[in-house]
């Protein structure tokens, strides 16, 4: 076991910067504050006084810190103090950023929806602690000024190359609380998003919200992400982006152009998992997807889609257009084009 650096918490009058860590990584973030210690005040909780109430001194500390720093482990993540301490850093509007130490850090989802990266500091990314450091004093200029001058999001984009949010009161206030944990918060943003109070009406943000809390007991935001997820897979305007959530992997592999999945987002259409069964709007979102598919030369897509242009569901009825497509699904072999080929051939 390497031996750890000599460090005292700072004890004076002066500005100081808190560090919040789990007290099984003390190997891994002693020598970051050794580092900054170089250079600045550093408070951390190995610094509280023997007989003194802990929970008191370690509020007095963050409430008068200057900037808080929180060293992201898998140990922290899951530590409820280190949470508590973040949310009571956020309450009193302290300045603050996230050291990530490791690169194989799996993130919970309270964690994930506050990822911003002007927030953050991958420690593993720089070859030296004093470089990190220095990533850190940028980072914190500009972190500074958004909290003096109450900088808002939009601001805040112009200044830092981030995505603009354009995020308002109320959705503003509960998504800080969101990001500590807050899941009743979670899924009040989860509101703001699909009704769109305080931030741009976004369905797909929504249902998230609502299924992150969801997933940690909030009963009536499962209530909402089964209301929503019903109500968007009815709409004609929403279809898509029903499709997108429901069948995330042959979505995405189907706008990279696999003829496989555009195929079965079709036959998904036509059945009416989304959308209404038996509706011209199916119909003509199952023909766009066949299309799609059958100019890739899927002998299947092309003998569905020659279907749709015999029976004239979602395009207009068109025999030859439906002989074309059988007879070329035909020449790759496929007995169903074939019979239906010489069916409508006969008929004709």
């Amino acid at each position: 076991m390497p031996e750890l650096p000599d460090i005292k918490a700072y004890d004076g009058e002066g500005k100081y910067i808190f560090v919040s860590y789990s007290h099984k990584d003390k190997e891994k973030v002693y020598p970051f504050i050794a580092e900054l210690q170089k250079k600045y005040n550093v408070w951390f909780d190995d610094g509280l006084y023997v007989g003194e109430d802990y929970r008191k001194q370690i509020a007095g500390k963050i409430k008068n810190c200057t900037l808080f720093i929180y060293m992201v482990t898998y140990n922290s993540l899951n530590s409820d103090f280190c949470q508590k301490e973040i949310y009571y850093a956020d309450k009193r509007e302290r300045k603050f950023i996230n050291v990530i130490v490791d690169s194989d850090t799996a993130f919970p989802d309270w964690f994930e929806l506050a990822y911003e990266p002007y927030q953050m500091c991958k420690l593993f990314e720089y070859p030296t602690l004093v470089a990190a450091i220095e990533h850190i004093e940028r980072r914190c200029d500009l972190l500074s000024r958004v909290t003096k001058e109450k900088t808002d999001i939009t601001e805040l984009k112009d200044q830092s190359g981030l995505e603009k949010s354009d995020m308002e009161e109320p959705a503003l206030g509960f998504f800080k609380k969101a990001i500590c944990g807050d899941m009743e918060a979670m899924y009040q943003l989860g509101d703001c998003y699909c009704y769109g109070e305080g931030v741009e009406c976004d369905y797909k943000k929504a249902l998230e919200c609502y299924k992150k809390a969801a997933d940690h007991g909030i009963l009536i935001a499962r209530m909402r992400y089964e209301n929503l997820l019903n109500e968007i897979k009815t709409q004609p305007e929403t279809m898509e982006l029903a499709m997108e959530l429901l069948y995330p992997e042959e979505y995405k592999r189907a706008i990279y152009g696999d003829s496989d999945a555009q195929r079965w987002i079709g036959v998904y259409y036509f059945q009416g998992l989304v959308g209404t069964f038996d509706s011209y709007e199916n119909y003509k979102k199952a023909a766009e997807w066949y299309t799609k598919a059958s100019e890739q030369g899927s002998a299947t897509a092309q003998f569905l889609l020659g279907m749709l242009y015999e029976l004239g569901k979602g395009v207009p009825k068109d025999y030859r257009k439906a002989l074309e497509l059988f007879k070329s699904a035909a020449a790759q072999g496929h007995q169903m084009a074939a019979e239906s080929y010489r069916k409508l051939k006969k008929r004709l």
